[in-house]
């Protein structure tokens, strides 16, 4: 039986993809998981025909271009396996067991979304240091595990979504009284059960790239989850100074929205003081262009989450001693 479904969409990425491949099928039992390798509507991509061969990777390629968000959501309802493990394409993991790890943890807390202990690597690194053949612990000692999530971060400005939502990583030592809980994933590895990760719509709704961790971190909070890191697993995430495609700003500024809309409309003092602060940005208008564009999946999404909203996120920043910055002035 497959115990883990992992997909990774990616988009002009040279050969990343394909060594992410092999650095998982090096660290694990190639048969306990499976891969859906989904190609964002590149054409002719170079290793297609040497990744179809892996006999445990499904390959995919979108018509057009998605998004890795849309992408991965997409991957979501494909996935075959009881866990998903969402990564982006250019990764390196350790042989510390991941899969048996992960599919335990996953499964004892089936509505938990979680991500593990992100290495930070560079594409600017000697080759040594990216080979997928390399136990990434051995080349890399810098790593964090998740997140806090801030609001109204004026002194980051526009960066991650107009200062809205905006992220700082974690600490190395997550305080084991409250159970490896953060605020929100990062790391570009996270992992849940199919089962759920369907039923909270993984990143469905998002467009292009940028704000999807605050997202499903707020909602799965919101609708009866948590958070939580796994300090035992290790995963490489090589960190680039620009992505190898372009997506504009008015995507992030819209997903920031999207969240708002979908999870918010009943905390309404909060969604104004976001909204009034999001306003100033460049590309508020186009962001909303793309709201209205999307109205329809955007009402039927927010019914959804509204049925299963157990906590309101006033409650939420309380419970959790969340900063929250402005919020509340």
């Amino acid at each position: 039986m497959k115990k883990i479904s992992v997909i990774m969409p990616f988009l002009k990425e040279g050969k990343e993809p394909l060594n992410t491949i092999i650095s998982m099928n090096r660290t694990a039992d190639p048969s306990s998981f499976e891969i859906l390798a989904i190609c964002d509507g590149e054409e002719n991509y170079e290793h297609e025909n040497e990744i179809r061969k892996i006999p445990n990777v499904k390959y995919f390629k979108n018509e057009e271009q998605l998004g890795p968000h849309l992408s991965t959501a997409n991957g979501v309802y494909e996935a075959e396996a009881p866990v998903v493990l969402m990564i982006d394409g250019h990764m390196r993991f350790s042989s510390d067991n991941w899969v048996e790890k992960i599919y335990n943890i996953a499964t004892n807390s089936p509505k938990t979304v979680w991500c593990t202990k992100s290495y930070v690597l560079t594409n600017e690194q000697e080759p040594f240091f990216l080979d997928p053949y390399k136990d990434i612990r051995e080349v890399s000692t810098h790593y964090s595990i998740g997140s806090k999530i801030h609001f109204f971060d004026e002194k980051n400005g526009a960066m991650r979504g107009g200062g809205v939502f905006s992220l700082s990583w974690s600490s190395h030592s997550m305080t084991s009284s409250r159970d490896n809980i953060i605020d929100c994933v990062l790391g570009a590895n996270y992992i849940g059960t199919t089962e759920w990760l369907k039923t909270i719509k993984s990143f469905d709704g998002l467009r292009g790239w940028g704000g999807c961790e605050q997202h499903i971190s707020i909602k799965n909070w919101l609708l009866g989850g948590d958070c939580r890191g796994i300090p035992s697993v290790s995963i490489g995430h090589i960190f680039r100074k620009t992505p190898p495609y372009y997506t504009p700003s008015k995507y992030n500024l819209y997903n920031n929205l999207y969240t708002v809309y979908t999870l918010l409309p009943d905390e309404l003092d909060i969604t104004e003081k976001i909204l009034k602060f999001m306003e100033e940005q460049p590309e508020f208008n186009n962001a909303m262009e793309i709201v209205e564009q999307n109205k329809n999946m955007i009402s039927e999404h927010r019914e959804h989450y509204m049925n299963l909203k157990v906590q309101s996120l006033k409650q939420f920043l309380s419970n959790n001693k969340i900063d929250f910055q402005h919020v509340w002035t």
